[in-house]
Order: C-alpha cells, then structure tokens, then sequence
C-alpha cells in the first residue's frame, strides 16, 4: 500500500523505494540534467547567472562589466536567432497553405 501524507495525497517515491529498494531507483548525473538547450540559450543563462552573482555579491566592475557585456550579446544574439527562426517558420507555413488552397482550388 503507497504511504499517504497529512493531505492524502500518494508518496510514490516512498513506495519504490519500499517495494524495489534503494539500488533500483538511483538516476544518474546524466538523466537528471539532459536539458535540450541551443547554445544561444545556454550562453544566456550562463551570462545571466554572472551577472546575477555579480550583483548579489557586489563583486566590483571587473566582474560586473564582463558581465553585463556578455548579457547584453547574448539577449541580443537569442532575439536575433529567434526572429529569423520565426522568419523562415513564417514563410515555410505561408508557402504550405498556399501550395494546399491551390491544389484545392485545382480539384
């Protein structure tokens, strides 16, 4: 039987380990951070993140700088990449729909 918390609600996690033990639910380092991110977007979260520590901790404009250098490219460079992706979306979807009236219109 799954244990039950004040609210009722199913700590599955507890079962497992309860009925198939500890070794069977071990994850991997991998599995738990397989993460599909371009790399625009990992150079985003890694500029944001040193310039949010840069702030938090008051690290100096050595630190502040670059940062904020490498912030601004890399929110321009995911704008940039995500207009033309839309672009070239939009443009393939307007060419599909009129390959597809036309082909209709000729039935």
């Amino acid at each position: 039987m799954p244990a039950t918390d004040d609210c009722g609600r199913v700590s599955v996690a507890v079962y497992y380990v309860g009925v198939y033990g500890v070794e069977s639910c071990t994850v991997s380092v991998e599995d738990k951070i397989n993460i599909n991110l371009n790399q625009n977007l990992w150079g985003l979260v890694v500029a944001y993140g040193a310039l949010g520590l840069g702030e938090y901790y008051c690290l100096g404009r050595w630190f502040l700088w670059p940062a904020r250098v490498l912030s601004v490219c890399m929110t321009f460079s995911v704008v940039l990449t995500v207009g033309f992706y839309t672009c070239y979306y939009c443009k393939r979807r307007w060419a599909s729909i009129r390959n597809w009236k036309a082909k209709e219109l000729q039935k």
